[in-house]
């Protein structure tokens, strides 16, 4: 029997907080962080629901030559520095560096805003040769295990709306591979003006479906473009044990599939294969699961085809859900490690998040949504994961019984 991928830390940014207490904390009592956000009157849009982080990382990572770095690649440094420096030391202190692994789920923009900046005003004196390095697509990636003296691989996975989860999912293939004895793994969304102004457009301009998805902000749309990021340290249980670290949660299985038959988000075949995909791979009934991080962000079509998965996959009830983009806003690439890096943190504190900005009361009658905070004993947790292309990802977790689970750091 293959030996446990257990996760032995989580480090968390969001409009809620920079540490996991304190996203729980802002989970349990609201009411979120999601607020609206202007854009400069030239551009004639109305206000978006916009979850975003307020801190200065440039400030708190302290030095010279972060100026150079996008916005994702300073949070992968930031979360990274968290799991691996939280003494102010090293990772190859505790580890051997060419032992260390890093896997970053990101939207991975082509030109930083310096670069772009630069070239739309014809200034090209201005740029820099450190700029380059904003060019590949494993930058992200590449920067934070320069930081966190990570040798032993790099990878930044620009995969879509599940590069998060499939982040998690391929850290625990390494670890089970032997590339690595530690791995840090999840992902980050940085939003810059114009791309905020860009998610707007694009969905709150969209069809008038998306005014009744189950989460509900405000007019003109109905749903809230979010950034931050999560990241997981993971690591085989008998080197967490030799550590002296305790496991917040096991890696127990991952499903990915695509559905090209979707219309537009709305066939629940690809999250139902997904799903089931995991049950099989952990050999467990539907009934084993005790709780569900559902994907929805107020697509309504999406949200309903996340619904009759789910209903299909239990149909005489689904065991309690709920919702965690109503908190922090839907920060695409990385909401998947979000959720997940969430999921333990409310674990961690005995309770089971409730669902802010839920909007479709029928709906989360089907869903067992949680609306209220309430006592919560973790042990099958599913972690669900959708994109506009028919893409459809599921994580189960697995919590260890409370007098074996470690200290969260």
């Amino acid at each position: 029997m293959p030996e446990r991928i257990a996760v032995t830390g989580i480090s968390m940014l969001c409009a809620l907080g920079d540490d996991p207490g304190a996203v729980a904390r802002g989970l349990q009592n609201g009411p979120g962080g999601v607020q609206a956000c202007v854009f400069p009157p030239a551009w004639q849009q109305p206000a978006a629901w916009c979850g975003l982080v307020s801190k200065d990382l440039r400030q708190d990572l302290g030095g010279k030559g972060w100026r150079h770095h996008q916005r994702s690649g300073l949070m992968a440094c930031w979360l990274g520095r968290r799991l691996l420096r939280a003494n102010g030391g090293s990772a190859g202190e505790a580890e051997k560096p060419e032992s260390l692994g890093l896997v970053i789920g990101c939207d991975h923009d082509l030109y930083s805003q310096e670069v772009l900046s630069a070239y739309q005003q014809k200034a090209l004196a201005e740029l820099n040769p450190a700029h380059v390095l904003t060019l590949s697509t494993n930058a992200e990636a590449s920067q934070a295990a320069i930081d966190l003296n990570i040798r032993g691989f790099a990878i930044t996975i620009s995969s879509g709306w599940l590069a998060g989860l499939e982040a998690i999912y391929t850290a625990a293939q390494a670890l089970r591979a032997g590339r690595a004895q530690l791995v840090l793994a999840g992902g980050v969304e940085a939003l810059t003006l114009e791309k905020r102004y860009g998610f707007a457009h694009a969905f709150q301009r969209g069809t008038g479906a998306l005014q009744s998805g189950l989460l509900a902000f405000d007019t003109p749309g109905s749903i809230a473009c979010g950034e931050g990021g999560a990241l997981l340290r993971l690591e085989a249980e008998s080197h967490a044990q030799e550590h002296g670290r305790g496991s917040l949660a096991f890696v127990k299985g991952f499903g990915l599939r695509f559905n090209p038959e979707a219309q537009g988000g709305s066939d629940p075949t690809a999250l139902q294969e997904a799903v089931k995909s995991v049950l099989a791979q952990a050999d467990l009934p539907a009934q084993a699961i005790d709780a569900v991080f559902l994907s929805a962000n107020g697509n309504a079509r999406q949200d309903q085809a996340e619904m009759e998965a789910l209903t299909k996959i239990f149909p005489k009830a689904c065991p309690p859900t709920m919702a965690l983009k109503g908190a922090w806003g839907d920060a695409l690439h990385a909401s998947g490690a979000l959720a997940a890096a969430g999921a333990i943190a409310c674990a961690r504190a005995g309770f089971m998040p409730p669902t802010l900005h839920c909007g479709r009361e029928d709906w989360a009658k089907k869903l067992n949504l949680q609306t209220r905070a309430s006592a919560w004993q973790a042990r099958q947790v599913l972690i669900l994961s959708q994109e506009q292309d028919y893409k459809a990802a599921a994580l189960l977790l697995e919590f260890p019984a409370p007098e074996t689970a470690g200290a969260d750091r």
